[in-house]
């Protein structure tokens, strides 16, 4: 494990989830990661098939199919945190946790939206770029 993608795992506790307009960072802590998702249909159902009813659960399902599954989406950026399932299911559990504006939500929820993902030492950013 990286040093860094170790010091995330060790303070995904702390981490919580804002939708916001991309600021310059400097507030946020120094960038560990940002990735853009498409988070297609496939990306709304687990691997048994039952469909995700959070945004939480349908990111988390979007970087499993990356890392697990093979099964990237053609938008899907690679990120170099979230290859474990152990890691995963921490994003997941901070995102439900966190904040995250209801449109932001929604659209993840019942769209198939593009979206940014930035990781900082504290925080996870989800961005909408493409309803």
């Amino acid at each position: 494990m990286s040093m860094v993608r170790g010091a995330l795992v060790a303070g995904l506790t702390g981490l919580f989830v804002f939708a916001s307009p991309v600021s310059d960072g400097a507030s946020q802590g120094r960038l560990l990661e940002s990735y853009t998702a498409r988070l297609s249909a496939a990306d709304h159902r687990t691997s048994e098939g039952v469909r995700h009813d959070t945004a939480a659960g349908v990111l988390r399902q979007d970087r499993a199919n990356v890392h697990r599954f093979d099964a990237a989406d053609e938008e899907d950026e690679v990120d170099s945190f979230f290859t474990d399932a152990q890691t995963r299911a921490r994003f997941e559990r901070l995102v439900a946790r966190g904040l995250i504006r209801p449109d932001v939500r929604r659209a993840i929820i019942n769209g198939t939206p593009l979206v940014r993902v930035t990781v900082y030492p504290t925080r996870v950013g989800v961005e909408l770029l493409e309803d």
